[in-house]
């Protein structure tokens, strides 16, 4: 009977040991699935961070093409603080001219300015300098009057 009961104390031995590899396995696909599960939401945060960045880059380019735009403005703008809007007398015609009298000597384009094109200077067009020319936009303008030809001359 002893030989029986150390079988049975032995199978219950075996029993247990079972029962604790069990557990152990299942305890360790528990915590696999958890491993897992913890993995899956850390490719997902570096997913998110990756894109995070990635706008982030792409706004701080935006605010460097926009601070350079700016820049931009404000120096045109400097620029055309020192010029006036000119009607040339004898036409009505306009150009933009240097405020400051001791800076004058040439005009810009009208058109080309109130566009905020760039600053064209006009050229003198034609022998008698009654017109002229922007070479930007092919606009030319005539800032006084043609005077008739008389012929014969007077006093001949």
């Amino acid at each position: 009977m002893m030989a029986e009961l150390q079988a049975i104390a032995a199978s219950i031995g075996a029993a247990v040991d079972i029962g604790k590899a069990a557990k152990s396995v299942s305890d360790f696909n528990n915590f696999a699935a958890a491993v897992a599960d913890v993995n899956m939401k850390l490719i997902a945060v570096m997913t998110a961070a990756t894109a995070s960045l990635e706008k982030q880059s792409q706004l701080t380019a935006r605010v460097a093409e926009l601070e350079a735009e700016l820049r931009t403005i404000r120096a045109w703008n400097r620029d055309a603080d020192r010029y006036r809007l000119y009607t040339f007398p004898e036409t009505g015609v306009h150009a933009y001219a240097l405020k400051d009298p001791v800076e004058q000597g040439h005009y810009l384009c009208a058109a080309c300015f109130d566009q905020r094109k760039q600053h064209s200077v006009l050229q003198p067009s034609g022998l008698d300098g009654i017109f002229l020319k922007c070479h930007a936009c092919d606009s030319t303008i005539q800032i006084a009057k043609v005077q008739p030809l008389r012929y014969p001359p007077s006093g001949v």
